[in-house]
C-alpha cells in the first residue's frame, strides 16, 4: 500500500512538472521520422519529436521545484504571460507491478484531490499505453490548465509524457503537442 501511494504521488508530481516549468512497448525509432520544422530528441531510452523552434530544458537547467523524475521538457517558443504551453517526459522506477491503466486511474484519483475545478475526460487506449486528458487549476486565482498525458510502462519503469496548455491555446500549438505525445518511442 505504501509503495502504491508513493507511485501515485510520483505520478502526480510528474503531471504537474509542466506547471512548475512554465511558472519559473513502443515503435522502433526507424518508424519515427521528423517532418520539416521538427527535430528528434533521442536518448538511449527513448525518442520524441519536437518542434525545432521550441526550447529544450534538461535536468541540469530545471528550476529547483521540478520533480527529479522529469527527464526533459519542451517549451513553446511563444511565451504567454499567463501560461506557456509545454510537454515534459518523466520516468519513475516501479517498485510493484502495475499496468498503464491502473497507473492512470490512481493518478487521476489523486489529481481530483489536488486540483480545483477538475474536469476529466475518458481514459483512452493508445498503442503505447493509456492517454489521460483532464483540466484543472492549482488555486482559485490561477487559470485552468488543460493536460494530455500518456502513461507508458516498460519493464520496471513508468514513462509519463504530459502536455500542458491553456484551453484557449492556438489549435496549431495543441496539434504540435499531440504530435509530440504520439511520437514518444522507447528505444
Amino acid at each position: 500500500m505504501k509503495t502504491t501511494k508513493r507511485l501515485v504521488s510520483s505520478a502526480i508530481f510528474l503531471t504537474f512538472a509542466g506547471i512548475l516549468l512554465t511558472a519559473c512497448g513502443g515503435k522502433d525509432i526507424e518508424e519515427v521520422t521528423a517532418e520539416p520544422g521538427e527535430n528528434i530528441y533521442s536518448t538511449a531510452e527513448f525518442s520524441i519529436i519536437y518542434p525545432q523552434d521550441w526550447e529544450i530544458l534538461e535536468q541540469e537547467t530545471f528550476p529547483s521545484l521540478v520533480p527529479h523524475q522529469t527527464v526533459v521538457a519542451f517549451r513553446n517558443n511563444i511565451k504567454d504571460e499567463i501560461f506557456t504551453a509545454n510537454v515534459n517526459v518523466s520516468k519513475t522506477t516501479l517498485e510493484t507491478e502495475i499496468n498503464a491503466e491502473d497507473l492512470a486511474k490512481s493518478t487521476m484519483s489523486k489529481i481530483r484531490t489536488t486540483l480545483l475545478d477538475v474536469r476529466e475526460f475518458p481514459l483512452l487506449e493508445h498503442d503505447k499505453g493509456i492517454l489521460m486528458e483532464f483540466q484543472g487549476r492549482k488555486s482559485p486565482a490561477e487559470p485552468i490548465i488543460h493536460f494530455k498525458s500518456l502513461n507508458v510502462i516498460s519493464n520496471t519503469y513508468a514513462y509519463t509524457i504530459t502536455g500542458a496548455y491553456l484551453p484557449t491555446e492556438d489549435e496549431s500549438v495543441v496539434m504540435k503537442m499531440e504530435r509530440m505525445i504520439d511520437s514518444f518511442t522507447l528505444n
